[in-house]
């Protein structure tokens, strides 16, 4: 798994903004998983399929 900031700097976003950067994050414990960073990362770990009963949808509408 790769780490938020590495994602952030691939993502060409620039250094003074990437603290103000907004991420989805699930967590159970201690553990925790990305699920969307907007404009650079969609994690698979919560697919929309075909058999999915229920979603939420959520919009970013800031700029990167």
């Amino acid at each position: 798994s790769r780490k938020i900031s590495d994602v952030l700097v691939d993502g060409h976003v620039p250094a003074e903004i990437r603290s103000g950067t907004p991420a989805v994050v699930v967590s159970s414990g201690e553990a925790a998983e990305v699920l969307w960073l907007p404009g650079l990362l969609r994690s698979n770990a919560a697919p929309v399929t075909s058999a999915s009963r229920s979603i939420l949808v959520l919009d970013w509408f800031g700029r990167l």
